[in-house]
């Protein structure tokens, strides 16, 4: 086997590696909202009585025609979608590999292997808590490859292929397809020199145009709202505090341009036409996260476009700029002049202080990573970069070591409460759960009367949806600053009031966590075990 070959075969092992490793359950975090649609579609009997799933606006169209034939493939899903993330997610590291071969001529396997355990331990996390991907299919799994494919496609300068990659990407979740034509259309100037090519902008930007223009009703249709302010509240303060509420996200904006900067200082400066491109990316994308949370923090309205969606792919292109320099740096070429490396020095004091301020868990990790980059670059020995990606991707395996002898990959969530009702209680039956039992809906496989894992995204269905949290914790609109407050009130209402919402909202059923909650109803017990205990309504 050729040497290339056998690199080629190292990175498909390391990425196969990880996507298992880190695979999680089915049912996990946002498919609790994002599979809904799909196994409606699939299975019609399901969620008549639900209102989430009949009454409100979806918009996740193309990801439920792809996903939806996956469960007459697999009635329970759990083994169908394991392997299409597994698929995708190892996917997703042979793209980043694809880029750093594109721009580096250097110890390349190394670099690929090194930023694969990074990412792997948390080194994909940015603004608003953006991340590059997650261990289960959703769509923004599918947006991402497409966004990786684009950047790939762009660096290598052949803009229809990025801009073809870019909408094809953003068909599967329209904040992409938004995002996409900013960020790639102002790279492409600045790689112009402002000069305006009008032929690679249409070939770059055309296709995702097409795309939004099939989404502009939709954009329009969910922008609207007869109650805008609580509407923006609910949405903003409520629920989505730490991806929209700009004073929160404002905090992770000094680590991601700090990241740029080390990129900048690193990068060679005889550096080939590629590596130069990403580098532009990474500085566009950053300025414009930076610039969006700036401009949010005026006019609030502008969070919800969550502009800082496209940290993570920022992020990866300021780390990749940076190996590829440090790499550069250990087999000979030039250190940075004086003046960067004293700019490096305070971008790395932000970056550290912003990682143990916010990301404890990943600082370790991150201070190896700095410490073997800097004796590298120092000592002017690549092979250093080498061992450190060993040290790396033996973090990365070694913290989910328990995971590897227990995959989770092909397992859900299923309790016994949930057992119970998705076998032994009526397909019609409609649940009133508590607000943060988010899994309850999908795994159950049967209608609840709300919870605060699935807000709607139409401005005046999030007010419905509101409003219902609120009715079934007996809060008015202006006592509830997040959700915790709707977990805790839940908690501590008495045995009285369960049975009062139960009977407003037409259910069959109420369940308890019997940990969190103390009431008991006087009411026939239908299920109960250690953790939870289900009363029938009627």
């Amino acid at each position: 086997m050729t040497p290339r070959r056998l690199a080629i075969a190292a990175a498909c092992a390391v990425a196969a590696l990880l996507a298992y490793a880190y695979a999680s359950p089915y049912g996990t975090s946002n498919q609790q909202t994002n599979l809904l649609e799909p196994l409606a579609r699939a299975f019609p009997t399901l969620y008549r009585r639900d209102w989430f799933v009949t009454q409100v606006h979806h918009y996740n169209d193309v990801f439920t025609w792809v996903t939806a034939p996956l469960y007459a493939l697999d009635a329970r899903g759990v083994v169908a979608f394991a392997i299409v993330q597994l698929v995708a997610m190892t996917a997703t590291y042979l793209l980043v590999f694809g880029v750093v071969a594109t721009v580096g001529d250097r110890a390349r396997l190394a670099i690929c292997v090194a930023l694969a355990g990074l990412l792997a331990l948390g080194g994909g996390r940015a603004m608003g808590g953006s991340y590059l991907f997650a261990g289960y299919l959703q769509p923004s799994s599918f947006a991402v490859i497409g966004w990786l494919v684009a950047l790939l496609a762009w660096v290598r300068d052949r803009p229809l292929a990025a801009g073809l990659a870019l909408a094809a990407g953003g068909a599967f979740h329209l904040n992409y397809v938004v995002l996409g034509i900013g960020v790639f259309g102002a790279a492409e100037l600045a790689c112009s020199g402002g000069r305006v090519n009008g032929r690679r902008l249409a070939a770059l930007l055309a296709p995702s145009l097409v795309v939004l223009a099939l989404y502009v009703p939709q954009m329009i249709a969910s922008s609207r709202s007869d109650e805008p302010d609580l509407a923006l509240r609910a949405l903003v303060k409520f629920e989505f505090a730490r991806h929209f509420d700009p004073h929160l996200v404002r905090r992770w904006m000094y680590q991601l341009a700090a990241f740029a900067v080390v990129a900048w200082s690193l990068a060679p400066a005889e550096r080939s036409a590629r590596l130069d491109r990403l580098l532009r990316f990474a500085i566009v994308a950053t300025a414009a996260c930076v610039a969006a949370v700036l401009v949010a923090s005026i006019a609030l309205p502008v969070t919800r476009l969550f502009a800082w969606r496209i940290a993570p792919i920022a992020l990866l292109a300021s780390e990749i700029v940076a190996l590829v320099g440090v790499v550069a740096i250990a087999g000979g070429a030039p250190a940075p002049s004086p003046r960067r490396l004293g700019v490096l020095a305070v971008a790395l004091v932000v970056i550290v202080r912003q990682v143990f301020r916010f990301q404890p868990d990943f600082a370790p990790m991150l201070m190896v990573a700095f410490a073997g980059g800097a004796l590298a670059a120092v000592l002017r020995r690549r092979w250093i970069v080498a061992a450190l990606a060993g040290v790396l991707l033996a973090l990365a395996i070694n913290a989910r070591r328990a995971e590897l002898a227990a995959p989770p990959a092909f397992d859900d969530y299923e309790s016994g409460v949930v057992r119970w009702a998705r076998t032994a209680s009526a397909v019609d039956a409609v649940f009133l759960v508590p607000p943060y039992l988010g899994e309850f809906r999908l795994l159950a496989r049967r209608a609840v009367v709300v919870d605060t894992k699935s807000p709607p995204m139409y401005m005046d269905e999030v007010v419905a949806w509101y409003r219902r949290v609120c009715a079934i914790v007996d809060a008015n609109e202006t006592e509830m600053a997040t959700f915790d407050d709707a977990d805790t009130r839940w908690d501590a209402l008495p045995a009285d009031r369960f049975a009062a919402i139960a009977r407003r909202f037409d259910a069959d059923f109420v369940l308890l966590d019997k940990a969190r909650s103390k009431a008991r109803l006087a009411a026939p017990i239908a299920f109960e075990d250690d953790g939870y205990v289900v009363y029938r309504a009627r």
